[in-house]
């Protein structure tokens, strides 16, 4: 069980680093909930990525918003960890979404 588990987080992992499609990269972060429920930590590092630039046909400098989704869904789906650039703007929604779950 636990090399079948350790198997497909390679498989996943190998996906990113070959520098998958947008298509593949988005399936990955749908995926969250699923590698979290298989017990492993998620991290996720989506900042100003060429994915978010891809689907929104935005610059480098210009992909915060797209980041801020990426961040709130990652949340939502148990991410624990986030790499992020814009600090604040990304505290913000995490603040805001433990509010609203909160109340």
């Amino acid at each position: 069980m636990m090399e079948e588990k350790v198997e497909e987080l390679n498989s996943m992992k190998e996906s990113l680093a070959a520098k998958a499609d947008k298509i593949e990269n988005l399936k990955i972060i749908r995926e969250m909930k699923r590698i979290k429920a298989m017990g492993y930590p998620v991290l996720i590092g989506a900042s100003r990525k060429s994915v978010i630039g891809n689907v929104l046909g935005r610059d480098t400098g210009e992909r915060l918003y797209g980041t801020l989704a990426v961040t709130a869904y990652a949340v939502c789906n148990g991410a624990g960890i986030l790499r992020v650039h814009d600090i604040e703007a990304n505290r913000d929604v995490i603040k805001m979404l433990e509010a609203v779950k909160e109340s």
